[in-house]
């Protein structure tokens, strides 16, 4: 079963892969949506955090709301992500980071 730091984990490689993803952008438009989503992830990293050491009911439905307007929004990097960049590796430590980071909130939390 798929843990908080499971899900932790993946959304930082996500946010790694990220990174490189926004070197490998040429577009400005591109750069900043990165930017966007990556500045979501770490809040959400952050509050993942904060579930495990509070394990509180109430931070974990405040989680489960920023989980889903962040996969919504990783859903369509992915579907852009060729548009982003045409380094093939890139894009694929992208789409699967998307994929684990994804999954794992699945599991997690149950959406």
């Amino acid at each position: 079963m798929a843990t908080i730091d499971d899900q932790i984990a993946a959304y930082q490689q996500l946010f790694d892969a990220l990174t490189q993803a926004y070197w490998d952008a040429t577009d400005i438009s591109m750069k900043d949506q990165i930017t966007s989503v990556k500045d979501e992830l770490l809040d959400l990293i952050q509050n993942l955090d904060q579930v495990k050491i509070q394990a509180g009911t109430e931070i974990l439905s405040q989680v489960t709301a920023q989980l889903t307007t962040v996969n919504k929004e990783l859903k369509a990097i992915k579907d852009q992500i060729t548009t982003i960049t045409k380094r093939i590796s890139t894009i694929g430590q992208v789409t699967a980071a998307i994929d684990r980071a994804i999954s794992y909130g699945t599991k997690v939390v149950g959406l």
